[in-house]
């Protein structure tokens, strides 16, 4: 009896010290609910007030009928709301009271208007930058589409309910870098593709194309991420001015006088932190489509807002001859 005794309640001892833990875990487990770590991000309604203060806003860029500003504001990392298309120098918001950060973009694609006059063959409209303010991110429709003249204004404000001083916007911000490459020089003792009068009196005749030039889909605003869509080639062109075109009643001699090729000029969407290290190729061809040798073009870098320059010779000299320079968009 002693034995069968001591053994219930060794057992009981047991059963207890079991269903400690069973609860004391189970009281743990309630932890896992809450939120560890970062702090949880405050809502739109926690960061802003109901009440509103009306703010004045002035723009010192001109707008076409093709042309907006388009605010995105934002409440921390919330994305509170896009504005209407804004025109002309000076402009009131009713924004609620707390804290902003705001975002104006101008030069952003305008379809309602555009859509009435550019579609191609399959009535597809080649637009131009599209924002997207839930990742804010700019992406462009198709390679054909420009992004030179997109560009933003940030802000931070903090609305109270008295009245401030007019906002004034500049947009000194890109998103899009530039390209321009200049030959110094024509190929000699080379016969050439015949030139091409077109409508406006200029003789111009395509000998070739630069290859490898980036096109980027997509950029983002705040980090350095980006979207390759390809790599594009552009048509490069010997182009002869309209006071020394060649014509029949010239001297043979005299046929390259006035010849120059036509600069290149591209743009693309760039990355916060630019690209570098771009290696471009050049095919030129002669009369008979044979490639003719060609100097390699110096590396060269990108970066938002600005147009970087090669100039030098492509057929005479040596790469070393080229120059590279890099000048910020003329706003």
């Amino acid at each position: 009896m002693k034995t069968k005794t001591f053994l219930s309640a060794s057992r009981l001892a047991v059963l207890m010290l079991v269903c400690v833990f069973t609860f004391g875990f189970a009281g743990c487990g309630g932890d896992d609910d809450e939120p560890t770590g970062q702090p949880k991000e405050k809502s739109i309604d926690e960061l802003l007030s109901n009440e509103t203060t009306p703010i004045d806003f002035k723009f010192s860029e001109y707008l076409y009928d093709w042309d907006q500003f388009i605010l995105f504001d934002y409440a921390g990392n919330n994305y509170v709301g896009t504005d209407t298309i804004v025109r002309g120098s000076r402009y009131t918001l009713d924004l609620r009271q707390g804290k902003h950060s705001l975002l104006w973009i101008f030069g952003l694609d305008n379809n309602d208007y555009l859509n009435q006059y550019w579609k191609n063959a399959d009535d597809m409209f080649y637009a131009g930058v599209h924002y997207n303010p839930e990742n804010k991110s700019f992406s462009v429709y198709d390679k054909y589409a420009s992004p030179g003249k997109v560009k933003y204004c940030e802000k931070e404000l903090e609305i109270t309910p008295y009245l401030m001083a007019a906002q004034q916007i500049e947009f000194t911000n890109y998103v899009a870098g530039s390209v321009q490459i200049i030959v110094t020089d024509i190929p000699k003792g080379t016969a050439m593709p015949e030139w091409i009068e077109d409508a406006h009196g200029w003789d111009w005749v395509k000998i070739g194309k630069v290859t490898g030039i980036p096109s980027i889909k997509t950029v983002f605003l705040k980090n350095n991420d980006y979207r390759l869509q390809e790599k594009v080639s552009v048509d490069m062109f010997l182009q002869v001015d309209t006071e020394h075109r060649w014509s029949n009643q010239r001297d043979e001699s005299a046929r390259d006088e006035g010849l120059e090729i036509n600069s290149l000029y591209s743009t693309t969407l760039c990355p916060l932190s630019g690209l570098d290290n771009i290696q471009l190729g050049v095919d030129v061809w002669d009369v008979n489509g044979n490639l003719l040798p060609t100097n390699s073009l110096p590396t060269f870098n990108m970066r938002r807002g600005y147009v970087t320059t090669l100039r030098g010779p492509l057929f005479s000299g040596s790469t070393s001859d080229w120059t590279v320079k890099m000048e910020p968009y003329d706003n």
